[in-house]
């Protein structure tokens, strides 16, 4: 309706991925735009739902980044409907503890996708990319209650 403020909408756009199959779908700087557009929407959202000054996306410059959008539904033979992502950025040498490794810089699931599993079936999956990432700040009660259940602190996160 027009006039309408559709700030509490939540739009799952769909995104090219032929013959895909799984949970996970690999995005980086050289992925489909649709694919790249899907995660700034998704920043979007988590920019409304946390109350972030800002809005999360993909980083951007030369800096080092992955992403993985959480596929909730299989449309075609050629779309997928992503429900989430995760996003990954590498932080270059530093001299500290800090640089030199992987951070995961954000996470957001559709509301009435969480605790459905996308997280902890991908979990070992990020562990095995990633290595011993770091976890950025600020983490949601619901991150924070996840990574409990993963016996892992938020003290190894900034």
């Amino acid at each position: 309706m027009k006039g309408v403020d559709d700030r509490h909408t939540i739009y799952l756009p769909l995104v090219p991925a032929p013959w895909w199959s799984g949970d996970l779908l690999p995005v980086d700087a050289k992925s489909p735009r649709r694919r790249i557009e899907a995660i700034n929407r998704f920043g979007r959202y988590i920019q409304r739902e946390q109350n972030y000054d800002f809005p999360m996306g993909v980083p951007e410059g030369d800096v080092k980044w992955k992403a993985y959008l959480f596929v909730g539904n299989v449309m075609s033979a050629s779309a997928v409907q992503p429900v989430g992502v995760a996003v990954f950025e590498h932080q270059p040498p530093d001299g500290t503890q800090w640089g030199d490794r992987w951070w995961l810089m954000w996470v957001w699931i559709h509301p009435f996708e969480r605790g459905r599993g996308f997280l902890s079936r991908s979990w070992g999956f990020f562990r095995e990319e990633f290595g011993d990432f770091h976890i950025q700040r600020p983490i949601s009660k619901a991150m924070k209650s996840f990574l409990s259940k993963q016996q892992i602190t938020t003290k190894k996160s900034v």
